[in-house]
């Protein structure tokens, strides 16, 4: 049986993440895992329950314009676009995070076709308002 390497581990700890549900209004912590591939998360640490697959090449991660320690990471999901949104304890922290989720992102993004567009026909712009604040970063607004 062959076995194959684990992804190392760039960065993890507690995040919070909020609900999916039109009206859900919380934030909830979860433990969240960012390697060379996905960002993985759960309830408790060492317990992963889901996961977002950043090697597609087309996936977003843009900061909040109103809320300092808000994020968001945008992905295909199903045909469409899903947002993950999630809160970090300080800028700092929030800073750490899209730094290293961005430079994954690149990674995938310039190894699977760095002349494709970020969004083909995707229709993402209908529904998140998206303004690049350098080539870099992107920003959102609520």
């Amino acid at each position: 049986m062959a076995t194959t390497k684990p992804d190392t581990i760039i960065l993890e700890g507690y995040l919070r993440k909020k609900g999916n549900r039109l009206y859900s209004y919380r934030f909830k912590k979860k433990y969240f895992y960012l390697d060379d591939r996905s960002l993985r998360f759960g309830d408790e640490k060492d317990e992963p329950t889901a996961s977002v697959d950043l090697a597609t090449g087309n996936v977003e991660v843009a900061v909040s314009s109103q809320y300092r320690t808000q994020f968001k990471v945008i992905f295909p999901h199903k045909g469409h676009f899903e947002k993950l949104r999630l809160k970090a304890d300080s800028e700092a922290e929030r800073d750490e995070w899209v730094g290293a989720l961005r430079k994954v992102v690149e990674q995938h993004r310039l190894e699977s076709d760095p002349q494709q567009p970020r969004y083909p026909n995707s229709g993402l712009n209908k529904h998140l308002t998206l303004n690049y604040i350098s080539d870099s970063l992107l920003q959102y607004k609520d």
